[in-house]
């Protein structure tokens, strides 16, 4: 008579200490990058979990470091009535054309705002037309500049993003990064 398995094969013995260092890093790896469930707030609420933020009811900065030349970076999640703090140091960090023939200055958050010409008043790289070449734009439901600081409450919920006044398919000849301290809380 043949007996067929109804459970799950059994792991040879061999093969155990490695079914269970692999279980076992999955589990660590899965604890790092898990989002937090949602929390109740004091008025009954849900708060959102994230990256940055573990609760909508806690407060935590981040310093990070937005290159000129990687499209939309950051991807913080910002909870919907959270308050959003971002400021840049001065300085100029980063330019839309680092080629000698360009002639164009390193900018800080602001962007070109002294009346550069750039590319003799060709603007068809600009990503945010409101906003000079090289500001700082954040992205959160719709996209805005930042210049030095700002400061909101969200209105909606979502994941914020940042990126210089420059369009993905333009920012290769881009060169440096920008430093911004975000506080969402």
């Amino acid at each position: 008579m043949i007996r067929l398995r109804t459970s799950r094969p059994a792991v040879p013995l061999v093969l155990r200490p490695l079914v269970f260092c692999t279980a076992a890093a999955v589990a660590v790896i899965a604890s790092i990058y898990s989002v937090p469930q949602p929390l109740s707030g004091t008025d009954g609420s849900q708060a959102g979990g994230g990256d940055l933020v573990a609760a909508a009811f806690s407060s935590e900065q981040r310093q990070v470091s937005i290159a000129a030349t990687a499209g939309w970076q950051g991807h913080f999640w910002v909870p919907p009535g959270a308050h959003v703090s971002i400021s840049v140091p001065q300085g100029n960090y980063w330019t839309v054309d680092r080629r000698p023939e360009a002639n164009l200055p390193w900018v800080g958050a602001g962007g070109y705002t002294n009346g550069e010409s750039i590319w003799g008043g060709n603007d068809s790289c600009r990503a945010d037309r409101s906003a000079p070449y090289g500001a700082l734009l954040a992205r959160l439901n719709r996209i805005f500049p930042v210049s030095q600081s700002i400061q909101f409450t969200a209105d909606k919920g979502g994941f914020m993003d940042f990126s210089i006044n420059d369009l993905e398919e333009c920012q290769g000849d881009n060169a440096g990064s920008l430093p911004i301290t975000v506080t969402i809380g």
